[in-house]
């Protein structure tokens, strides 16, 4: 017997909004990272998950991209990546940069931003949005599934329901057909469980 495929039937939008409302204040500040980055014309595009590595080191992050040759000697010495990064001449906005990002580490509102950088990622180089990773995850924690043959059918079934409740809301003059569903129009047998259409339902639908 195959396994039953899930079935999507419903995402709660406003909950996904919810969800991810509290990072919505920060789009601003890792957006101008990536601005002031891109000014520096480094000849190297930014990636997907390039804003946490940023964050994490933003001396290194640069340096890599500014100086295609890892290992340079001087006098016979090698040097460091770091002491290179230091010597060479910088574009201008690197310092700013770099130095933003560190400094920015000590104040606890922007401190907040960069511990939840998890939840952004680059998009064509330029654009931060939600990290595409817990986007899904969220969606997923929102969404709604059929999950078994039994809720299929059970679906099927009230789809029915509803298109004749909304047929029967069209026919009606005033008022609407659930409020009188089980008193007027349907009678319910409390022993049973079972249904059936109440024959005064003409009272009703005039």
């Amino acid at each position: 017997m195959s396994k039953f495929k899930k079935i999507a039937i419903y995402v709660n939008e406003q909950q996904i909004e919810s969800s991810i409302a509290p990072q919505e204040n920060r789009f601003e500040y890792f957006q101008q990272l990536i601005d002031m980055y891109n000014d520096l014309n480094t000849g190297v595009v930014l990636e997907k998950n390039d804003l946490k590595a940023l964050l994490n080191n933003p001396k290194k992050f640069v340096a890599t991209r500014l100086i295609k040759d890892q290992e340079v000697s001087f006098g016979g010495l090698k040097l460091s990546l770091e002491k290179v990064f230091d010597i060479i001449e910088k574009p201008a906005g690197t310092d700013e940069l770099i130095d933003k990002i560190i400094n920015d580490n000590q104040v606890r509102e922007l401190m907040m931003n960069q511990r939840n950088v998890e939840y952004f990622e680059i998009k064509n180089g330029d654009t931060v949005v939600i990290n595409s990773e817990y986007l899904h995850k969220v969606t997923e924690q929102c969404t709604v599934y059929i999950e078994t043959e039994k809720q299929a059918q059970a679906y099927k079934a009230l789809q029915s329901i509803v298109e004749n409740i909304n047929e029967l809301n069209g026919l009606k003059s005033r008022g609407y057909i659930q409020d009188l569903l089980f008193t007027d129009l349907l009678e319910l047998n409390h022993s049973t469980g079972t249904v059936a259409i109440n024959p005064y339902f003409t009272k009703q639908i005039l």
